[in-house]
């Protein structure tokens, strides 16, 4: 999954969806984002059978928009949404993305979320744990039901300051999924001679510069 950061909402990427995020307030709806722009009619009809709770998610098609297809997407309660919250609700947007063969996505995030970097790390990590798969050992299955995975996700007005961040996660990402790898795979084909050839290809090989200073290769 790869990461990006529009300034501004006219300069956003062509995408298969927009996701438009919710707060929960008395069991209704409260827009987590500026509603000016958008299709009133619509976002009224929506939210009329939306509530905004934790990982909720509504879809709609939107033939005349620039996206599509629109997606609500619930955050719970604003003063009780936290990191494991935030967690689940994008896990939860990624698995309905992938389940719906939804491979791009114009993501805003209220400016609560935006203004904390531990909040910022959940989003990505939610977005990024839910959209992995093992597919190594399917073959057969794999040519009747192809794995789909979300490819991309914009954040529109999001600040630039997280573009560091954003770099940051995605390599700590690739690590994380080259060990579910290889905890997945055949013990008995994971040998010396498979870690040279991954040391060698470029999609595994990344420096993280550590706290400490030292030099993590991945």
């Amino acid at each position: 999954m790869k990461f990006s950061i529009a300034s501004t909402v006219g300069g956003r990427p062509s995408s298969d969806a927009v996701v438009l995020p919710y707060f929960e307030e008395n069991k209704t709806p409260v827009p987590a984002f500026e509603k000016e722009g958008w299709d009133q009619k619509l976002l009224s009809l929506l939210e009329g059978d939306f509530k905004g709770s934790t990982a909720e998610i509504l879809f709609s098609y939107h033939p005349e928009g620039q996206e599509k297809r629109v997606i609500l997407l619930g955050l719970g309660d604003k003063e009780k949404c936290n990191g494991d919250s935030l967690r689940k609700a994008f896990s939860t947007l990624t698995q309905f993305c992938r389940k719906n063969k939804i491979g791009t996505l114009n993501l805003f995030l209220p400016k609560s979320v935006q203004e904390e970097e531990k909040s910022m790390e959940a989003v990505l990590d939610g977005l990024s744990m839910a959209n992995y798969s093992f597919d190594a050992l399917k073959r057969d299955s794999l040519k009747d039901k192809p794995t789909f995975l979300v490819d991309e996700v914009s954040f529109i007005e999001a600040p630039q300051k997280w573009r560091s961040l954003i770099e940051k996660h995605s390599l700590v990402i690739n690590g994380v999924t080259l060990a579910q790898d290889l905890v997945n795979g055949n013990a008995d084909e994971v040998r010396a001679s498979y870690f040279v050839d991954l040391a060698r290809s470029e999609e595994h090989t990344s420096e993280l510069q550590s706290p400490d200073h030292l030099v993590c290769r991945l």
